[in-house]
């Protein structure tokens, strides 16, 4: 038996390299605590690597789970793993497997790499080591612990990060099923047994058509013989006819030969004569155009032709000198008369100039006088200098350089204001920028706490007031002290502590009567008697009955639930049919459930949209009530009158009267408050001078000036007198005081504008949001008459479902039971069956299995009991922290509801002296404006002035320049063209005509003479030398007519050779028939050869053929193909067996093992789980075969089962349900996997578990350690970090001991031993 004794452990994780931690692993129960982060997961993956060498997941390729050497500033660290267990055979083995990792100073990079993998076998005094270099050590290792790789993995030793593996998505938990079950390992025996029958059935069809061939081989070796006798016959009659053909070809050949040689002399005759024919025709062609060139054919001699040509070239060479003199006389003549030519157009050019010159000069003459006119008349009106008729240019000087003063003057002066403007201006911008800048900077700080004051105003509108909260907190802390003082009852009751003592002693005789059932159960199991198999059979018989029953019963509900069903599916469906349509209903159900889950959606969509949209309506009827308020106090203060919708209008227009009152009533005080002023400086005037203030006359007496005095005084006191000044005064104030009131209105007025147009805004949000309100409440009441009718159809679906899986379920146990009678049946008629009785075995096992349910039923009913106390105290637990919980939210909201309305009352203060101080600063910023236009129209008209002066002056000065320069240029053409036109010029040019007349008429006189001789000596060598040519023509006429003659004869000659040698026969015809004769018989004579050829090669390969068939032992050969194919034969239908059977042991194999853990599986999770949502779950597992029908897989899921529904479990439970199932699946997995190997390490099995489970998983691993305790090699490796666990598994005393794993002040993991009862 397999059982762990001790682990060493060094340089992995957070385990210090230099120092080993080790650890004794105890039986039954191994505890091992430890914070998060401590090192506790690193054991149990240090014991995973040791056993299969892989390495825990995401590890960066092992680089992760050695320690990291850059902590310790070193280079490489090495890890080291020592495990020391004894195997089946009791023999102790020691495991080491040693690690490195290193740090790359170059590449800046870890690499990790393996250094020692080995395994130590002591037996006695005996030792084996084996290394990675002898052997496979991640196979050796788990050979000796007597499990797989796969079990190791997946249920002894299982890494946290995959606990939950049962519960993963279906091809994961496929992968590792098949792993546990080495369902690959026998589908790869099928899978060879497979391969190998069709390699054997490929070898059978090879072995028939080997067998054909044999056949055909010996029938084709007869056949082959009687061919070549044929053969060599023909060949003796080929052989004949081509030496007769032979023959026939040497006497042909050479009478070929003699016509050939003939055929070739008369062809070279033949092209002579046809040369000579040619050439003969070619020189009387030659012949007739001499002749016809001729002017006359004479009869001298040719010496005489000879001495005649002499002569005639003397005479030509004469008259061709005469000639030439004459030409080179006539060419100097030409020359002269030329260039008298020339000159004379020459001056007929000079004539022409002089006259347009002499034109050109009195047009600028006139010109200049013009312009001279214009300049003065301009320069009098002007009068800006004196004028000088005889030197204008001067004057227009003096003209230039006084405007030119007066514009730099001018410039000076403008440009000069210009640059105080704008510096004034730019000051006066800057200013008003800074202005501008700090009343933006106020108005955004107005607005911000303006939105500030709005937001809080709504918030606090929303929240409850203080005196409620308040309230609210007092009920609370009244409730909490109430239910604080039910709870201390609860805790005081003494029956709770009494039903808690007495589960524990019903607890542990429940374990002492299933140990003595377990003992008695295998004592019955190891006397082999066929009673029970008799048993066994009767109870499969009953088994089988019950079975059809309840089928039957099942089908008949199944077809009464589908009659009154509503879904058109299930109705469209007859009673046989639906029986068979399980997929058909899962797949109807899960899309009932996706629509439920859509209207479900819906509905809570419309909820939701229905409560916002009420509590915006809320919002928005408070928001139309205050703005209703302001409304009308705003109206109050306005007045009736400015109620209407033109309200604003009819403001402006009394405003305007208002303000048109205010400053008549001034004028017409000012008016009256002028009179005065009048009489009071008339009065002044007339004291100061003693006369007439108005004529300065003088008065005579003294009374006539003290009467002046009275009556002026009068005059100016009856101004303030009587009442008409008096209701002036009073007009104008009460004019004032009206404006100021309208002044006031007007803010309001706007003010109320605003508030008016919000309300609309608000009217027509609100009756958007009652439309919308409307169409979601309807939306609400189908999506629930939808879903009411869906939930109805679901329940309905659901209950065939699940009646139509307990039916199926039902026939799958049928199958098993015959499939199980069948065999029972068929090892009766094998064997002999022995009868032996086990009566007692059976009576003391009936008593014990008594005791047993009694006490179960007993400890049921106080576990009960406890469950209600236990509830109760949860529930005031609960209640009470709800309470706590409220107390604290309450006393908050009180706090902030306080801070609130402190910060409101600062903000309010705050908004209020920002609305002073921006109507202050706008004042300002409209002041400052106001300047600052001022100057730039200012600037702008001085820049137009200068502007202005610039472009007079500036075309002032043009004009004198451009007048003078005008003046200038007509000067200048009128001195140049001077010269051109005087008089002298002219005579001096018609002087020079007449002479160059008298030359030209001279030259041509001379020309005509000299050209009439010269033209007699060429009509002289002409006639000389058409004379030349006719002799030299007679001499060549003579010499062709010569050739002509001997050319005639030689053609004769050659043609009286030729008819010689035809002798009267067409040598050419006949030739051609001796070739045509010549090659039909060498045609004869190939085909004949190559028929020979063909002959004899196919009389060789007969030959060879025929040596072969004779050496192959055709007849041996057919006789041993026909016994090896019908062998082959045989044992293909033996691994046809053998294949089916195999399949039927694992098929059995596999459903029993699902029954054994599922059995298991149960009885945990019925122990450990306390909620009432899940009686059990359970592994199911489908076979399906492959499209061929030769390969069957399994596929896995888990269901939970409740009352008669099941569920498949993975993405329905919760995380602490999830934990839990996958210990007890595992739990089970290792009750029927590792019977040689006791050994199971949960790592952190408390996760997401709440207080309940995890007791009951207390109350479960102490029943399960109790129960084998009994093995000797059952071990429980336990990791956790809950303390409150381990004093549970304490208090029932499965262990007294543990390890505890904590790290030092360096950050290194230390592993101690810790006794139990010194916890915490």
């Amino acid at each position: 038996m397999t059982t762990l004794e001790k682990l060493g452990i060094s340089g992995i994780r957070s385990f210090a390299p230099r120092e080993e931690q080790a650890i004794r692993f105890k039986k039954p129960l191994t505890i091992i605590l430890g914070h998060n982060g401590a090192g506790k997961t690193t054991i149990i993956e240090c014991i995973k690597v040791a056993c299969t060498g892989d390495l825990p997941p995401f590890v960066d390729k092992g680089g992760a789970f050695i320690h990291d050497p850059r902590i310790q500033s070193d280079t490489e660290t090495k890890g080291k793993i020592r495990m020391q267990f004894t195997d089946l055979a009791g023999r102790k083995i020691i495991v080491n497997r040693q690690f490195q990792l290193t740090n790359k100073v170059t590449t800046k990079k870890q690499e990790f790499k393996s250094v020692e993998q080995s395994v130590q076998i002591v037996d006695g005094k005996e030792k084996l080591t084996l290394s990675q270099r002898h052997a496979d050590v991640n196979e050796i290792v788990p050979e000796l612990m007597g499990v797989t790789k796969a079990v190791l993995e997946h249920v002894v030793f299982v890494h946290q990060e995959e606990s939950t593996w049962p519960l993963s998505d279906a091809r994961h938990l496929k992968e590792k099923f098949d792993e546990i079950f080495a369902a690959t390992r026998y589908t790869k025996a099928l899978d060879a047994i497979r391969k190998f029958k069709r390699e054997k059935t490929a070898q059978l069809k090879q072995k028939a058509t080997e067998l054909d061939l044999c056949k055909e081989k010996v029938a084709q070796a007869e056949k082959l013989q009687n061919e070549y006798v044929q053969l060599e016959s023909q060949e003796n009659e080929v052989e004949n006819s081509i030496a007769k053909l032979r023959e026939e070809l040497q006497t042909m050949e050479s009478e070929k030969n003699e016509l050939f040689e003939k055929t070739q002399k008369w062809n070279s005759l033949r092209s002579e004569v046809e040369n000579l024919r040619a050439g003969r025709q070619s020189y009387i062609s030659t012949l007739k155009d001499i002749y016809a060139s001729m002017d006359e054919e004479f009869e001298e001699t040719d010496e005489e032709l000879g001495q005649f040509e002499v002569e005639i070239k003397e005479q030509i060479q004469s008259f061709q000198q005469t000639k030439e003199m004459r030409e080179s006389n006539v060419a100097e003549y030409q020359s002269k008369l030329e260039s008298h030519t020339q000159r004379l157009s020459i001056l007929h050019i000079e004539k022409g100039h002089w006259k347009a010159s002499r034109n050109l000069f009195e047009r600028k003459q006139s010109d200049y006088r013009q312009l001279e006119q214009t300049i003065c008349g301009k320069l009098m009106e002007q009068k800006a200098v004196e004028l000088n008729y005889e030197k204008i240019e001067e004057t227009l000087d003096r003209v230039i350089e006084h405007w030119e003063a007066i514009m730099r003057e001018k410039l000076e002066e403008l440009r000069e204001r210009e640059s105080v403007l704008r510096k004034q201006c730019d000051e006066k911008e800057s200013e008003a920028q800074k202005m501008h800048v700090q009343w933006s900077v106020l108005e955004h700080s107005l607005k911000e706490m303006r939105t500030k004051l709005e937001a809080e105003g709504l918030s606090s509108d929303q929240d409850v007031n203080i005196h409620s909260v308040q309230q609210q907190l007092e009920n609370v802390v009244n409730t909490l002290e109430s239910k604080q003082h039910s709870l201390e009852q609860l805790r005081a009751n003494d029956e709770w502590s009494k039903l808690r003592s007495e589960r524990e002693e019903l607890t542990n005789q429940v374990a002492k009567w299933r140990k003595r059932f377990s003992d008695l159960c295998e004592e019955r199991t190891a006397s082999k008697s066929d009673e029970e198999v008799a048993g066994r059979y009767m109870l499969l018989i009953s088994q089988r009955d019950d079975l059809h029953s309840r089928i039957a019963k099942l089908e008949d509900e199944i077809k009464k639930c589908a009659a009154v069903s509503d879904i058109s599916e299930v109705k469209a469906m007859s009673d046989g049919t639906i029986l068979d349509q399980l997929d058909v209903i899962l797949d109807l159900q899960r899309k009932l459930e996706q629509d439920e889950r859509e209207k479900i959606s819906l509905v809570s969509k419309a909820e939701s949209s229905i409560e916002s949209l009420t509590k915006d309506l809320s919002e928005s009827s408070k928001r139309i009530q205050e703005l209703e308020d302001k409304m009308e106090h705003l109206k109050a203060i306005v007045g009736t009158e400015f109620v209407g919708e033109n309200c604003l209008e009819v403001f402006e227009k009394i405003l305007d009267e208002a303000e048109e009152k205010v400053r008549e009533t001034r004028e017409t005080q000012k008016q009256f408050e002028g009179a005065e002023e009048f009489w009071k400086q008339l009065l002044a005037r007339a004291t100061r001078k003693k006369c007439c203030p108005t004529c300065d006359r003088t008065f005579s007496t003294e009374e006539d000036f003290s009467l002046l005095i009275e009556k002026l005084q009068s005059r100016a006191e009856k101004v303030h007198q009587g009442n008409v000044y008096s209701s002036i005064v009073q007009a104008r104030k009460n004019a004032e005081e009206e404006l100021e009131q309208l002044h006031k209105k007007q803010s309001s007025l706007n003010e109320l504008e605003v508030l008016r147009n919000t309300w609309k805004n608000e009217m027509e949000t609100k009756t958007k949001k009652q439309e919308e309100y409307k169409e979601w409440e309807e939306k609400k009441e189908i999506g629930s008459k939808d879903l009411l009718l869906s939930k109805k159809n679901k329940d309905s679906l659901s209950e065939i479902y699940s009646f139509l899986q307990k039916r199926q379920s039902l026939v799958d146990d049928l199958k098993s039971i015959n499939t199980e009678l069948n065999q029972m049946n068929a090892n009766a008629k094998s064997q002999e069956i022995s009868t032996r009785s086990r009566h007692l075995i059976d009576e003391e096992l009936s008593i014990c299995n008594h005791e047993l349910e009694d006490c179960n039923k007993r400890l049921l009913h106080v576990e009960q009991e406890l469950e209600k106390y236990g509830c109760q105290y949860n529930e005031l637990e609960e209640q009470i922290k709800k309470e706590q919980g409220k107390r604290e939210e309450l006393q908050e909201k009180a706090k902030l509801l306080q801070l609130r309305e402190e910060d409101l009352c600062e903000l309010r203060e705050q908004i209020s002296k920002t609305e002073s101080q921006v109507k202050e600063q706008w004042q300002l910023v409209e002041n400052a404006d106001k300047e600052l236009k001022e100057l730039k129209s200012s600037l702008e008209t001085c820049k137009d002035q200068l502007v202005q002066w610039k472009e007079t002056c500036s075309a002032e000065i043009n004009w004198a320049r451009d007048s003078k320069k005008a003046l200038e240029v007509l000067s200048e053409e009128m001195n140049r063209l001077y010269g051109n036109c005087s008089d002298d010029l002219l005579q001096r040019l018609e002087r020079e005509e007449e002479t160059l007349h008298q030359e030209i008429q001279k030259c041509k006189k001379e020309i005509s003479e000299l050209e009439e001789s010269t033209q007699k000596s060429t009509s002289k060598i002409y006639e000389l030398n058409s004379t030349l040519k006719n002799i030299e023509a007679n001499r060549n006429f003579r010499k062709t007519k010569a050739i002509i003659n001997d050319m005639e004869k030689k053609m004769n000659q050659l043609q009286r050779e030729m008819t010689e040698l035809q002798q009267g026969t067409d040598l050419v015809a006949a030739l051609n028939d001796k070739d045509r004769g010549i090659q039909i018989r060498r045609d004869k004579s190939s085909s004949l050869a190559g028929k020979k050829e063909m002959i004899d090669d196919r009389m060789k390969e007969l030959k060879k053929e025929i040596h072969k068939a004779q050496s192959t032992r055709s007849n041996e050969m057919y006789r041993e193909k026909l016994v090896e194919l019908k062998t082959l034969d045989l044992s293909l239908k033996d691994l046809e067996q053998y294949h089916n059977a195999l399949d039927r042991s694992l098929m059995t194999f596999h459903t029993l093992k699902m029954k054994e853990i599922n059995k298991v599986v149960k009885e945990l999770w019925q122990a450990t789980y306390r909620g009432k949502d899940i009686d059990y779950i359970e592994i199911v597992s489908d076979s399906e075969m492959d499209q061929s029908g030769s390969k069957r897989s399994y596929n896995y899921r888990v269901l939970m089962h409740r009352g008669d529904a099941s569920l498949e479990m993975r993405g329905r439970c919760s995380a602490g349900q999830k934990i839990l199932a996958s210990l007890v699946i595992r739990l089970a997995l290792a009750e029927s996997f590792c019977l040689e190997c006791g050994i199971l390490a949960l790592d952190e099995p408390t996760t997401n578990l709440d207080k309940e489970n995890i007791e009951s998983l207390a109350n479960a691993l102490s029943d399960i350690i109790r129960a084998r305790r009994i093995q000797e090699n059952f071990q429980l490796i336990l990791i956790t970090h809950d303390e409150h666990f381990i004093e549970l598994l304490g208090s029932r005393e499965v262990t007294d001991t543990y390890y505890l794993v904590e790290r030092d002040e360096d950050g290194f993991s230390h592993i101690r031993l810790q006794d139990l009862n010194v916890l915490g």
